[in-house]
This record gives structure tokens, sequence and C-alpha cells, in this order.
């Protein structure tokens, strides 16, 4: 669903970029049956990339390979007289917010989650001057420990191909769903199950990945 004043650039950039593909202008997809909706939310922190279209070209070959033929293969599973969908709800985000040099450094760092959703908080000046001296008193010991490591680190790092392209370009906030409707509920999660894990073929290996957010 796109306001009219965007549809049209909104159809021209996804015929550039798959120029085989049908679109065709629907009022509502969604049915009135009884349905179930799965939510997919990212692996890891969204500061990690997912594979895009120009990373499906084999090295050795001139095709590309079409992510969508797995997808389309779980969605045609399932009951006949159901109805399966996809929906996809994107809007841009200012640079000024996801590319804020100090949230990625704490989304990228080797913390542990709890202490990453703590300093990305509102009480995160807080929960710094509390850790502060144990932070201090962990870095200490691992200079001792392992001094050559942070340096490494901070090489490899520096050399993150996925993270420095994605910041490259432009954000955006997107919200991803599957819908099941008019069968039984065995049949539905086991459809929404497979999709999800078609999904896999935009993972990348130490990037990102899709997963099912909530239980269907």
């Amino acid at each position: 669903m796109v306001d009219s004043t965007y549809a049209e650039f909104l159809e021209n950039q996804i015929y550039a970029h798959y120029p085989n593909i049908e679109i065709r202008k629907v009022n509502d997809y969604i049915p009135k049956d009884t349905g179930f909706i799965g939510k997919l939310s990212l692996v890891k922190p969204y500061i990690f990339p997912i594979k895009i279209y120009t990373d499906f070209k084999e090295k050795s070959e001139k095709e590309s390979v079409d992510p969508f033929s797995s997808i389309t293969g779980a969605l045609q599973k399932g009951g006949k007289g159901d109805t399966k969908c996809i929906q996809m709800r994107f809007s841009p985000i200012a640079d000024v917010t996801w590319k804020d040099p100090k949230k990625i450094d704490i989304l990228t760092s080797h913390s542990p989650k709890w202490l990453k959703k703590a300093y990305l908080s509102k009480y995160a000046l807080a929960w710094k001057i509390g850790l502060f001296p144990f932070m201090m008193l962990i870095k200490l010991v691992l200079l001792v420990v392992r001094p050559h490591e942070h340096a490494e680190e901070m090489v490899s790092k520096e050399k993150n191909d996925p993270i420095e392209r994605k910041l490259s370009g432009f954000g955006f906030s997107v919200g991803i769903n599957i819908g099941c409707f008019g069968t039984d509920a065995v049949t539905a999660k086991v459809t929404i199950k497979e999709t999800v894990s078609s999904l896999n073929i935009f993972s990348i290996s130490g990037g990102n990945g899709f997963k099912l957010a909530n239980d269907v």
C-alpha cells in the first residue's frame, strides 16, 4: 500500500531492478477470514545488513540468482483455498538517527545484549556512571591478558565491509508480516514458518538475517 503521489515512483524503482516482475493494483488483499500473522525481526541489530539484489549475482555466472523463487515456493504450499501474503511496510529514517556513531559503536560491540539495551535506554548515563569502575577494571585485565586483541579488533572492525556499505546508503524503518488466511491453525503455522525459513536466502555470514518474532 502506497500513497498515490509516490506510486509511480515506486513502480519505476521496482521495474528498474526487476524488469520481469508483474505489478497489479488491488483494493484490499487481506481477506476477512480467520487468519494467522507472523511478524519478522532481524537476528542481529539493524546496523548489520542483509543481502541486497546485487549480491545475488553469481561470481562465475552472468545470470543473477532469483531470490523470490524460494519464497513463492513456500507460499504455494498449504491448502488450495487459503490466502497467503507477505506485507512490507517501510518509511525513511533521517541519517542523524540511525547513523549515530555512538549508537553504532554500542550495537557492534561484543557487550552482552542486556548491557547494550541499558546503554541505549534513557538511563544510559546512570548505567555508564555506575558501571564505570567495573568496565575500567575489565579493560585493564584484558590489556594484561590479551594486549594485542583490542588493536586487531579495531582493524577488523574498520574492514567490516557489510556495515560500511550499509552506512553509505539510506535508512528505512521496515516491518515485515507473513499472513495465512482461510485454513486450519496447523497448516497456517507451518506455512508461515516455512516462508520465514525461505527468507534465509537473504542472510549474510557475519551480517544479518530474519527470524520469527512472535508465536503464531
